[in-house]
């Protein structure tokens, strides 16, 4: 089906764009936060559990959307609201005692109900999935190049910017290489027509032997 095809292509894209940056902010995080000052050093948990919930709402792609097109705008209103009713709770619970680690998550929390919700509902109701091969491919190499490089590199030798920069630069053209290496599994040729006509070949050429993972 066209409509669960653009789900998913867009499903994967949006992973590819989004969670390099949460994985490394994951890992990443003290130094990250040290640049405003020593006295945020504390929070990167909070950033952590943002981050996951993050990496959790970009693998379920737009799926409220879909959810709205589908005329399940009364559901949407009833995910949203009861999102925001775990938050709240949580923060009213949490926050007294953990302060700014509760209010992460209880946010953290209404992040996954607001995603995890409609995805139930559009798989019961459209038999529609994000999850294809193309999802799976990518959540692999995001993690290889930016989930576990970034956590070596802080719990086996330290952060200090001068590695963090080294280490997420090789990542990132590992990962373009590899994306551009599998044009087939993210729809790459459907964008040839959009750059230039001496660029084409880098994202059009695909093996024959490589067949499409979205049936």
């Amino acid at each position: 089906m066209a409509a669960e095809r653009v789900f998913q292509v867009t499903t994967a894209w949006t992973m590819a764009v989004t969670w390099p940056l949460y994985l490394i902010s994951i890992g990443l995080a003290p130094l990250l936060l040290s640049i405003f000052g020593g006295t945020y050093a504390t929070g990167d948990l909070v950033v952590v559990l943002l981050a996951v919930s993050t990496v959790v709402s970009a693998v379920c792609g737009p799926v409220d959307t879909v959810l709205l097109m589908a005329g399940g705008s009364g559901r949407s209103l009833i995910n949203n609201a009861l999102a925001l009713l775990v938050d709240l709770a949580l923060d009213i619970l949490l926050i007294p005692s953990m302060g700014m680690l509760g209010a992460a998550i209880g946010w953290a929390a209404a992040i996954v109900v607001r995603n995890v919700l409609p995805l139930l509902q559009v798989r019961g109701q459209l038999q529609m999935t994000p999850f294809t091969n193309a999802v799976w491919w990518v959540a692999g190499l995001t993690v290889v190049c930016f989930g576990l490089p970034p956590l070596a590199l802080r719990f086996f030798f330290g952060l200090h910017w001068w590695s963090a920069a080294l280490v997420v630069g090789v990542s990132c053209v590992v990962y373009a290489v590899a994306l551009l290496s599998r044009p087939d599994l993210l729809a790459l040729d459907s964008f040839a027509s959009m750059v230039p006509r001496r660029l084409r070949p880098l994202i059009t050429h695909r093996p024959a032997s490589l067949k499409e993972n979205y049936s």
